[in-house]
């Protein structure tokens, strides 16, 4: 088996919807190889979508760790993991572990209104004002 053919299936499983097929595709590629940061953030997403916000969060710093050191080729990699995991945190109401990736993510790109947005409804749950 080839790990960049497993992350091929894997996306495709993904897009189609068929989250379970995809993470076992993505887990068997890092069985193969557990260097290529695009398999544990690939992995997160379909975590995500399935509300296992634990391992999408495990899964998105494993890509953080391998995605060393930041430069302006790993950066959209980086903020997609960032995002990813400040997800989860949110989704599991560890609103200051969101708001600290969200920041991370608006630092690689700070003209993302979405995130900012994103990141004020975060901060206004903590200061106790928003919903």
């Amino acid at each position: 088996m080839n790990p960049v053919w497993l992350k091929e299936k894997g996306m495709a499983f993904y897009k189609s919807g068929n989250h379970v097929a995809a993470i076992n595709a993505f887990t068997a590629a890092l069985l193969l190889d557990g260097s290529m940061p695009a398999l544990y953030s690939n992995r997160a997403a379909c975590h995500l979508h399935m509300k296992q916000y634990k391992e999408c969060a495990q899964d998105c710093t494993s890509a953080l760790e391998l995605l060393t050191p930041p430069v302006p080729a790993n950066a959209v990699s980086r903020c997609k993991a960032y995002v990813r995991r400040g997800t989860a945190a949110y989704h599991s109401e560890e609103y200051v572990e969101a708001l600290k990736d969200y920041e991370s993510a608006l630092k690689i790109d700070p003209n993302n209104e979405s995130l900012r947005a994103d990141a004020d409804r975060i901060r206004a749950i903590i200061q106790g004002t928003g919903t």
